[in-house]
């Protein structure tokens, strides 16, 4: 369906020269080719799908679209003004998209040659472009929404204007100015019939051949209308709006009720993305709602079929969200949501109401935490690769911590466009190895084009030692190294800590030592270990005020156990922000007079671990 992206470059001149160290290179004797990229695109912006060609597109906010299918097909281009893209739809059965760029063009590109080419531009004039909506149906027209409030109908193949428009004094009265358009859905049983959302808090159902509105709702001012979606086959939709509230609407009686209410949280984010099954008691998805107290994470929420309601909790902003489903029908069951923040592409497994998270694409693993560090080595031979795959696939033994929730292996994955590569064997290619922000290492056989994970090592989980381990921003990986012929590796943290893991060439855990080198000064409270990426989202979101710090008399009680002082713990807590690992870290730092020396902390046997007891599971932070 699309190639590789990797082909020679058709303008490696041969006038081409390049001074070297020991001499004069010139183009006759090397030649340019592009590489093939990993990982998710610098900044990401949004996220498309394509059910039936099994496709997903990233955007980005420099010009860049990413097409990702099967695990290991995937090709990337870009618009030559690197302009800004706010949007992207697939047109249906043609192997091709149309963006959205700012501030008011549209490009149409047929993704599906090699290379991708660009077969049609449109630019507006006088109105800035804000929404884009392909009507189903064999006709192939597209709605374009407008910063006026206005809509006009488009070809999507061809990119060619009707005479047919929607003008914002169409839809409203007294002479109100309603706003951009926010969002346009078709009525899911009736093509004739459209949803469209103000920015200034006004929905209209109307329909689109009477140029006739059949219902309209107006929104109070602090409790705007920022997203919308059609439910119950069209007997009613739903509404997110600015105060974190969903509410679902009966269309005949016009009257709403909150989708769900939770009590215990102070924080509320605006509702900007909403997705529904679009069938009776469907899944029902959204962002924003009620978040945690602290003020730290983004919410996720989805209320299941059974009226179950589940949370998933991101550091950064949710920039865009699409849904994964089972098959091409327009109401299927969504399998699985692709969450796009502000520093990663996360996916999650709906079949599971634990919400496990799963990967589509190994490359997205790579910025799953930030990328600190990488190594290559040519050629590990077969045996080195065999362990490393068996430690990935029981790579929760090391420690005694519980897992991480993931997937099973057997996850399907709703994207099965591309041709298939080969299979790769132990004996092709190089290992990579990457540190990332979070402590976590990975290992990747790359061959030519393709990059399979081998598998993920977290940090491990030892209760009676947490204080001795990395944290906080100490945690980023600043070293590896990896021995090919005993399997062990050493990782440097920025926290001075070395750890030395050995993997086994049989069914065994996988073994560490931890050692504490003072040789790096840790970074002081509020301080960051390396730059985080930003990046805006869509819609802006309202500040939010600053949480307070909390502390509680568990968590005093628990560090007194190790000899502190009442005022010297909340002094350490304040000053961390309740950040309990890190506060005993400086505590244990404050009386230790002997920071040169290294402290070994060896891996408990069997027997020892048998003879002690277990530590007590609410004292564990």
């Amino acid at each position: 369906m699309f190639g590789w992206l990797n082909r020679k470059s058709s303008r490696h001149g041969s006038s081409t020269s390049l001074e070297g160290a020991t001499g004069k290179f010139h183009g006759t004797t090397w030649q340019m080719k592009k590489g093939t990229s990993h990982g998710l695109p610098a900044m990401a912006s949004v996220l498309a799908v394509d059910q039936v060609q099994g496709v997903l597109a990233i955007g980005t906010r420099n010009g860049v679209i990413s097409i990702l299918g099967q695990p290991g097909c995937h090709v990337t281009f870009r618009h030559e003004a690197s302009e800004d893209i706010r949007q992207i739809v697939f047109v249906p059965n043609k192997g091709e998209l149309v963006a959205l760029c700012a501030p008011a063009t549209l490009y149409q590109w047929r993704w599906s040659e090699d290379p991708p080419r660009l077969i049609n531009s449109l630019n507006f004039n006088h109105e800035e472009l804000t929404y884009l909506h392909i009507a189903p149906g064999e006709g192939g027209w597209m709605y374009v929404g407008t910063d006026r409030g206005n809509v006009y109908l488009i070809k999507s193949d061809t990119l060619v204007r009707s005479n047919y428009s929607l003008m914002w004094n169409n839809v409203t009265t007294n002479g109100f100015q309603p706003g951009a358009i926010l969002h346009i859905e078709t009525h899911p049983s009736d093509s004739g019939k459209i949803l469209i959302l103000y920015s200034k808090g006004f929905l209209a159902i109307l329909d689109v051949l009477k140029k006739e509105v059949l219902e309209s709702f107006k929104f109070k001012e602090q409790s705007l209308a920022t997203s919308a979606a059609w439910a119950n086959q069209g007997d009613g939709f739903i509404t997110g709006h600015v105060d974190g509230a969903v509410l679902q609407w009966d269309v005949k009686s016009g009257t709403a009720k909150p989708l769900h209410e939770v009590k215990e949280f102070t924080f509320n984010e605006p509702v900007l993305q909403l997705v529904t099954q679009g069938s009776r008691n469907g899944t029902i998805v959204h962002d924003g709602g009620p978040a945690p107290l602290d003020g730290s994470a983004h919410t996720f929420s989805i209320l299941f079929a059974d009226g179950n309601v589940r949370n998933a909790f991101f550091e950064s902003d949710i920039l865009d969200m699409v849904p994964l489903r089972k098959n091409a029908e327009p109401h299927a069951k969504i399998a699985a949501m692709a969450i796009l923040t502000s520093s990663s592409l996360r996916v999650l497994d709906l079949s599971d109401q634990s919400l496990p998270e799963t990967d589509i694409n190994a490359g997205l693993a790579l910025q799953r935490s930030p990328l600190t560090t990488t190594e290559h080595y040519a050629r590990p031979g077969p045996a080195c690769i065999n362990a490393l795959r068996f430690a990935g696939e029981h790579e929760h033994l090391h420690g005694d911590g519980p897992p991480t929730p993931t997937s099973p292996r057997g996850f399907t994955s709703p994207l099965s466009g591309g041709c298939a590569p080969e299979a790769l064997k132990a004996n092709q290619g190089d290992l990579v190895v990457t540190g990332h922000g979070d402590g976590s290492v990975r290992f990747w056989q790359a061959y030519q084009e393709q990059m399979e994970l081998l598998t993920t090592l977290r940090l491990p989980y030892v209760p009676d030692n947490v204080t001795k381990l990395p944290y906080g921003d100490g945690k980023a990986v600043m070293h590896v190294s990896f021995d090919l012929r005993k399997l062990s590796l050493a990782v440097a943290h920025a926290s001075g800590h070395v750890l030395v893991y050995s993997f086994g060439r049989k069914a065994q855990l996988v073994t560490f030592e931890l050692h504490r080198l003072q040789l790096l000064v840790p970074a002081a409270p509020g301080t960051s270990a390396q730059a985080t990426p930003t990046a805006s989202p869509s819609r802006p979101k309202p500040s939010r005020p600053a949480a307070p710090v909390v502390i509680t008399q568990d968590m005093i009680d628990e560090l007194q156990t190790y000899g502190f002082t009442e005022a010297a713990i909340r002094k350490e807590l304040q000053a961390t922000k309740g950040d309990m690992n890190q506060a005993a870290n400086n505590l244990f730092l404050r009386d230790d007079d002997s920071g040169t020396e290294a402290e070994v902390v060896e891996q408990p046997t069997a027997e020892a671990s048998a003879d002690k007891p277990p530590a007590s599971a609410d004292k564990a932070p």
